[in-house]
């Protein structure tokens, strides 16, 4: 009775370390993507830029060999991981979009105008910054095709989807959040020249990386803190030039300028290390490190800052790209939302969820299906989340879903201990 009611009022309204060997000793199981621009110049044929999946040894899992890229203002997501493990990049110079599979495949490969950051959030979909200047002109909505299926104007240098929050958060010379359909809830503009980097902490708040410009009055190189309703938080000076901006699981800040630097939630900087040429962030998703694309070669480094993998150098010094790649060594796989196991998603599913909560039910042996909002764990939310889904019209499970799936949460891994029957491993 007690489900009953709940479901009821609902719906009624109450809505390579250094070595191979520190590999063998577990720094990570993550591989990563690296855009890197080989080719300096741009102009003229063959163009030998190139994107690579690289296991942490070194090992090439996949090569494309063909891109033209160019150096930028910063490091905004030129390059992103898709939920299959593959990847979404931007071959600039020659203005188009290009997805690849986690083999190397090309998905698909779209024209579309100076595209100079793109996103992926946990349904699939894809946003991009586009324009002709380098603050851009508008945000495109893309879907797993390659198709632009909406777009506004706006613009900027990088964007950042939170998902957890159903937001997308822009910035250049402005700072600005929309609503997953690109309606803009605000804009602000605190900024003299430009931010180049930004990511979303677990609160919804965002950190923003800006930068000085010697011709620009008033411009600052710091960091900067926004609530999600614009006020902002905090302002730190970073007394050199940040170029990317990251946010670990224990929301500690990372920023790539020159060397890597830590600093904890409330921006305190923590640490610096000693290698330069630090261009850009991507966090390992099981949580362990951070990945760095430097202009020689690609490093990782553990949560404390320290060095434990260096990837074979690059035949050019020039700037580089990374997206943290699938993890190694085979996922469990499930459909999210699939709590009872039954190969379909469906109230049944809600109250399986509920009733496991509320009334000592069976716990699912892969938990990670009940999580269908993507946020902290399972609770309650993810069946109002479900119930949404399939009565409301509201946004779907995260990925993965319709289909089975490998999970793309940090967690998902430890909570799907038994994957599901009805989802081939």
């Amino acid at each position: 009775m007690l489900i009953q009611r709940i479901v009821q009022s609902f719906l009624f309204g109450v809505a390579i370390a250094t070595s191979a060997a520190a590999v063998a000793q577990g720094a990570t199981r993550s591989s990563v993507w690296v855009l890197h621009n080989e080719d300096p110049d741009f102009r003229n044929p063959p163009f030998g830029d190139f994107l690579r999946l690289y296991s942490p040894s070194g090992e090439i899992l996949a090569s494309i060999e063909d891109f033209n890229i160019a150096q930028y203002i910063g490091a905004p997501r030129l390059l992103s991981t898709t939920l299959d493990g593959g990847a979404v990049a931007s071959d600039f110079v020659n203005e188009v979009l290009r997805r690849f599979d986690s083999q190397g495949e090309e998905v698909f490969s779209v024209p579309i105008d100076d595209i100079t950051a793109i996103a992926v959030s946990a349904t699939g979909s894809m946003f991009g910054l586009a324009g002709p200047t380098i603050h851009g002109a508008e945000i495109l909505k893309i879907d797993s095709d390659g198709n632009v299926v909406t777009r506004t104007e706006g613009g900027g240098i990088d964007l950042v989807v939170d998902d957890s929050h159903q937001a997308l958060w822009a910035v250049g010379s402005t700072i600005q959040r929309y609503s997953l359909d690109l309606a803009l809830d605000w804009s602000m503009d605190p900024i003299a020249w430009s931010a180049v980097s930004v990511d979303i902490a677990e609160d919804g708040s965002a950190w923003i990386a800006e930068r000085r410009h010697s011709h620009v009055s008033g411009s600052v190189d710091r960091l900067l803190q926004v609530s999600q309703e614009g006020v902002v938080l905090q302002e730190v000076n970073a007394g050199y030039s940040p170029w990317c901006i990251r946010i670990d699981s224990t929301g500690n800040l990372w920023v790539a300028g020159g060397s890597l630097n830590k600093y904890d939630s409330a921006g305190n900087h923590l640490m610096s290390t000693p290698e330069i040429g630090v261009w850009s962030l991507a966090i390992d998703p099981s949580g362990s490190g951070v990945w760095a694309g430097c202009d020689e070669d690609v490093k990782y480094y553990d949560l404390e800052g320290n060095l434990l993998i260096t990837l074979p150098p690059f035949g050019h010094v020039d700037r580089t790209w990374v997206s943290s790649g699938p993890i190694l060594g085979g996922r469990p796989r499930f459909r999210r939302g699939d709590c009872n196991d039954d190969g379909r998603v469906d109230i049944s599913d809600a109250v399986c969820i509920l009733n496991w909560l509320f009334l000592g039910g069976p716990i699912p042996g892969c938990v990670a299906v009940a999580n269908t909002n993507g946020d902290v764990g399972a609770d309650i939310s993810d069946a109002s989340y479900l119930l949404n889904y399939l009565f409301i019209g509201g946004p779907p499970p995260i990925h993965p879903f319709p289909d089975c799936g490998p999970g793309t949460l940090p967690t998902d891994e430890e909570t799907c201990q038994t994957p599901p029957e009805h989802c081939p491993q």
